[in-house]
């Protein structure tokens, strides 16, 4: 018996679940619609924006002439204040300083060769106390002292002035007394305290004969020698030696009254001259030793009035032949030098208020005009000296600063206005426009004073602080 083979019933399925030619049709159709539908979509967005735009940018003839007018006129106004005025000239200017104070060494030991810079033991720059050595030239110092008087000669012992006196204070500063010596005399205290001064730096004090101890001076020694000889004549007057043998008939009295007479009074002017060389002798001595020992030379000091100062210069190196100026001190305030045009000097007087403002530090001081005085190079500028309130920093020295001078100021808060809220009548009057609480405008008649920094003084009937003016339209 035949059996046939059982027949399998297929399963109903969804178009795109399978292989088969059918299906793939369907997909292919699907995906052509959603690819229309969207195009079709961004069609429509596209032109919606197109003319969104178009109609943002397209404007009518009457609406780009009605933007075309100008605005409706308005009044610009400013209110009245009440303040200071001041009026003011700007300038530029430099930090300096007060003087200069030099010194160059001169001279040297007898036999001795060109002087020569042999240590430098400050720098250019730096701030130099009373008692220091600036430089030392061929092994000796040159110190830097308190005094205004400047160095012009040696002092010695037995000088007397006021440069004695300056180098007496400026010791006792130091911390060395010059003893018993009086004001501006130069005695054995003060050399003692000379001495103790080089002592201290290192050095040995110059003297005035080139030994260290005046008594061994040739010339002291020589006074001293004069003095000895001169003591042992009248010592030999005085105490005269026997020569007579015992019983001589002269010795005993027998010689002639009148020769003994004249040979007493031989004796006794013999005894006066004797002590009055002696005397002689002594005050020459003293005069000597008075005037040795001890000394400051010309070249080894430079006197400066105040301190701190400032070492600007050193001309050389170690090594180098001495050049003049060797050394550049500054001492004193440091002040500020300007220039003024023609129009601004006119302006400024002495004693005005200043302001100072050095833009690379941030640095803001005041300061008094000292003096207004005519330029050196023939021009009609004028040179302008500041000097500040308060010392200014060793920093700030040689910058280049801003000046603003105070010209003028008002007497207190005054009423002030913007410059361009006046106007001035065919008359010559000023006035302004002054505008209401309800927005009217009332001209006002006004005297005018101070003005500066874009404001002027104003004083007129019926004005007050907050009422607004027309400073423009």
């Amino acid at each position: 018996m035949n059996i046939s083979p059982r027949r399998r019933t297929a399963s109903p399925q969804l178009p795109g679940t399978d292989d088969t030619p059918g299906a793939q049709a369907f997909l292919s159709t699907a995906r052509r619609r959603r690819r229309l539908v969207t195009g079709v979509a961004l069609v429509a967005a596209g032109a919606l924006a197109g003319g969104l735009l178009a109609g943002a940018l397209v404007k009518s003839p009457a609406q780009l002439a009605a933007e075309a007018r100008p605005p409706t006129p308005s009044l610009v106004t400013a209110e009245v204040q009440e303040r200071v005025v001041t009026s003011t000239v700007v300038a530029r200017g430099t930090v300096g300083v007060t003087r200069h104070y030099r010194a160059t060494p001169t001279g040297g030991a007898e036999g001795a060769g060109p002087l020569v810079v042999t240590r430098l033991p400050a720098r250019p720059g730096a701030r130099i106390r009373a008692g220091q050595v600036l430089v030392e030239v061929s092994g000796r110092p040159v110190v830097a002292l308190k005094g205004a008087v400047p160095a012009y000669r040696d002092l010695v012992p037995g000088a007397e002035g006021r440069d004695v006196t300056q180098l007496q204070s400026a010791l006792r500063a130091l911390g060395h007394p010059t003893g018993a010596d009086p004001r501006g005399r130069f005695g054995q205290g003060t050399a003692r305290a000379l001495t103790a001064l080089y002592r201290g730096l290192g050095y040995n004090v110059r003297t005035t004969s080139g030994y260290d101890d005046p008594q061994q001076d040739p010339k002291v020694q020589a006074a001293q020698d004069a003095v000895t000889a001169a003591r042992r004549t009248l010592d030999e007057l005085l105490d005269p030696p026997a020569t007579e043998e015992p019983g001589d008939a002269s010795a005993a009295g027998g010689g002639s009254a009148g020769g003994s007479t004249g040979s007493a009074a031989s004796h006794d002017r013999a005894v006066a001259n004797a002590r009055e060389d002696l005397a002689t002798a002594r005050s020459r001595y003293r005069a000597l030793l008075s005037t040795s020992g001890p000394m400051l030379p010309v070249g080894e000091v430079l006197f400066v009035p105040s301190f701190p100062a400032t070492l600007l210069k050193i001309k050389g190196t170690v090594g180098d032949r001495v050049q003049a100026p060797l050394v550049d001190v500054a001492a004193g305030p440091l002040i500020v030098t300007g220039e003024l045009d023609a129009a601004d000097s006119r302006l400024v007087r002495d004693g005005m208020r200043v302001t100072v403002d050095d833009e690379l530090t941030g640095l803001s001081v005041t300061g008094t005009v000292e003096e207004v005085s005519p330029g050196t190079d023939g021009t009609a500028r004028a040179r302008l000296t500041v000097l500040p309130d308060d010392p200014l920093p060793r920093r700030v020295l040689d910058h280049d600063v801003r000046l603003t001078v105070e010209a003028a100021r008002s007497d207190g808060k005054v009423l002030a206005v913007p410059v361009s809220a006046v106007s001035a009548s065919a008359d010559g009057s000023a006035y302004l426009t002054r505008i209401g609480p309800d927005g009217s405008t009332s001209r006002v008649e006004v005297e005018t004073g101070v003005s500066g920094q874009g404001h002027v003084e104003v004083s007129g009937d019926g004005l007050a602080a907050g009422d607004q003016v027309v400073v423009g339209r």
